[in-house]
């Protein structure tokens, strides 16, 4: 471990800064010890400033060519500028040197990580675990919870982090990398089992009530999960993603009046955003009270003009007021702030539907296909437009074309069942249903809202019947 130095104030820093310049730009040589030439090299590195950086080291080093801190610093600023093989070699030569040396230990773990050699940054995060200073311990716990989760090896990372909540218990990123541990590996039951025994030892933690809502939420026990979420704002009353996830659970129940409460209160205690707004519209909008949706709407507009998701939301709304013109105009808007969002072209696309506006409805999903060609959803519309303006075959080709980039879509199969269906091609519908029947028997039953003809065929409808679970 390095020794413990005193560490320079911003004053005396700068003042090491200024006399380092000053000897530059009068082309002197000035004294300075090894602290110096760090306080140096580290002001040009935290500003990216590499080259500046790389010239006080080669000053220093003729100076102090023996010195492990100034190789620290090499291998560092070697990492900084991409040459990572090189970086290794260095911070290698200085732990056989300095092989307690946490800094280098760190570094050279860091570089293992940025290179996918995770077995080895483990390695040494254990090592540098071993003797670190605390302060350090939380830092390294959740490193190396994230090296195992990159390995695939997440119970380990489990344990480490419960490892570090024992040494730490108010460590809040263990807290919420723990629960996203657990998350990630659907262990629901233990999550809600560890985290109702951390509170029993530690009942003030906002972040534990929180997380144990969250994971209440996930497995639909809404009342437990609201429950959860009033501890923590108990504790915590301005933490801001606990009223967010209570009202999240209050619209799961469908209770929009509590969750209206509940983003109320957020606006109560900080400033109003956009999408605190957006979520009250919604909740209104849900409850089909459309003028209380469109006026809080307006009200995330007028303090975002450029957010996206309240023109949906009035979009929306009009779709609800029948004023298709309208709405058609509110999600075009929102494309235009965010073209990326395929959903937007999806709702556009609905909406130039039930205009009876098919051929831009096309259009509209041409441009989703660009911006990802392998969108089951848009390749569904599409093929519904051309059964609609223009024949079952055409549709039929286009779901081919779309099984071409997305052989693996069980959605893509029943449609295509269903038109060759339509197509007159009843036998190979018929053996493709029972195949896809055997696969995935819940995905047809969206398939009959679309097509009820094929409720109305006597084959298809005992093939159907024999086949429920």
């Amino acid at each position: 471990m390095s020794e413990d130095r005193n560490v320079p104030g911003e004053e005396e820093k700068k003042s090491i800064i200024e006399r380092y310049e000053n000897m530059l730009a009068h082309n002197e040589s000035y004294f300075f010890d090894v602290d110096q030439f760090e306080v140096i090299i580290d002001h040009y590195m935290e500003r990216s400033k590499l080259q500046k950086a790389l010239d006080a080291l080669s000053y220093a080093n003729e100076m102090y060519p023996d010195s492990t801190s100034l190789l620290l610093r090499e291998g560092q600023i070697m990492v900084s500028s991409g040459r990572l093989s090189q970086a290794i070699a260095k911070l290698k030569i200085l732990l056989q040197f300095e092989p307690q040396n946490e800094e280098g230990l760190l570094t050279l773990a860091s570089v293992y990580s940025q290179i996918r050699d995770h077995k080895n940054a483990i390695r040494l995060l254990y090592q540098a675990l071993d003797f670190c200073d605390d302060e350090l311990k939380d830092d390294i716990h959740i490193d190396l919870a994230l090296e195992h989760e990159n390995l695939g090896q997440w119970n380990k990372a489990i344990e480490v982090l419960k490892n570090a909540l024992l040494r730490n218990p108010e460590n809040e990123t263990a807290i919420y990398e723990l629960a996203y541990c657990f998350d990630e590996t659907n262990q629901l039951a233990a999550c809600v089992n560890y985290f109702n025994a951390f509170i029993n030892e530690y009942p003030y933690s906002f972040p534990a009530w929180y997380n144990l809502g969250n994971v209440y939420q996930r497995l639909d026990d809404i009342d437990k999960s609201i429950s959860a979420y009033d501890f923590s704002i108990a504790i915590n009353d301005v933490f801001t993603p606990a009223y967010l996830n209570k009202a999240s659970a209050y619209v799961k129940s469908e209770n929009y009046l509590k969750a209206i409460e509940t983003y109320k209160e957020i606006i109560a205690f900080e400033p109003a955003h956009a999408a605190t707004y957006c979520f009250i519209g919604e909740c209104y909008e849900r409850m089909e009270l459309t003028t209380k949706a469109s006026e809080y709407y307006q009200m995330a507009i007028e303090t975002d003009a450029f957010f996206a998701d309240a023109y949906i939301g009035l979009g929306m709304v009009k779709d609800l007021e029948n004023d298709l013109e309208a709405s058609i105009a509110y999600i075009q808007k929102a494309i235009d702030l965010e073209p990326d969002q395929i959903d937007y072209y999806l709702l556009h696309s609905a909406a130039l539907k039930k205009a009876d506006r098919f051929m831009e409805a096309q259009r509209t999903l041409e441009k989703a296909m660009i911006l990802s060609n392998d969108n089951t959803e848009v390749w569904i519309e599409y093929a519904d437009i051309y059964d609609k303006i223009e024949s079952s075959e055409k549709a039929l080709l286009t779901i081919d074309h779309a099984l071409e980039l997305n052989s693996e879509s069980l959605s893509l199969h029943y449609r295509r069942a269903a038109y060759l269906f339509k197509c007159g091609k009843k036998e190979a519908a018929l053996s493709l249903f029972e195949h896809l029947f055997a696969q995935d028997f819940e995905k047809c039953q969206s398939l009959l809202d679309d097509f009820p003809e094929l409720q109305n065929d006597p084959d298809f409808t005992l093939l159907y019947n024999d086949n429920k679970p």
